[in-house]
């Protein structure tokens, strides 16, 4: 399964990465951005996967969702890569935008715990997601380096929230954990970039009322250093 990974990412010519919520569950960053450094690959995160990589780091490119994209430029560079390379994301109504994501299943990759697939069939049986990010990471071939695209971002808006997302982006710190609770301050959030690693926590598949303030003390708990 690496082997046909690494070969279809090879060929690809505007292949993108998709990253979900298990890369930060299982601390695959620094995999991911040798992965991204291969071939200048640029990432884009699911709404489950948002936090797991700091999107002010070259490559990384903001939210794909469908219509709940964090800008429309980030929607039209996933949907018209040649390639898709979903790793760690859970395909749910929420990762695909309540069911707008238009990915073709001819151009798409799909690795998660216990599956190695494309779009339409599964490559072989039960595997460590883990190892096989690793392994791919080392095995795709190295392109021509090239410089990274801007992160697109979306039009300011005159609506209250626009406004207040907009703030909250600008003093975000870098040891700052954003934490929001369920509704607009999920989903209007997708568009404020988190400065660190493991910098956003939603329960964005359950959409759970009260979630924030536990998850934050949880968070200052976790990490003492962090400022929730």
């Amino acid at each position: 399964a690496v082997e046909r990974f690494a070969a279809r990412i090879g060929a690809a010519k505007s292949p993108v990465l998709l990253v979900g919520e298990e890369v930060a569950r299982f601390g695959l960053q620094d995999a991911i951005r040798r992965l991204m450094a291969t071939r200048t690959i640029p990432a884009f995160m699911t709404v489950l996967g948002k936090g797991a990589l700091s999107e002010t780091s070259p490559g990384i490119l903001g939210v794909y969702a469908g219509v709940l994209s964090a800008s429309p430029a980030a929607r039209v560079a996933v949907e018209a890569s040649d390639l898709v390379v979903m790793l760690g994301s859970q395909v749910t109504d929420v990762s695909c935008g309540v069911f707008t994501a238009d990915l073709d299943p001819g151009r798409l990759l799909i690795a998660k715990c216990d599956w190695v697939g494309d779009g339409a069939s599964r490559f072989e049986g039960r595997i460590s997601f883990p190892r096989f990010v690793e392994a791919l990471a080392a095995r795709v071939p190295a392109g021509a380096p090239r410089g990274w695209s801007a992160p697109p971002r979306p039009r300011p808006g005159d609506s209250l929230m626009d406004r207040y997302m907009a703030a909250i982006d600008h003093g975000l710190a870098a040891d700052e954990v954003l934490v929001t609770d369920t509704g607009d301050s999920t989903y209007g959030s997708l568009v404020v970039r988190p400065r660190r690693d493991r910098g956003y926590l939603a329960s964005s598949f359950y959409n759970t009322m009260g979630f924030a303030v536990p998850a934050a003390l949880g968070a200052a708990l976790a990490e003492p250093g962090t400022r929730p």
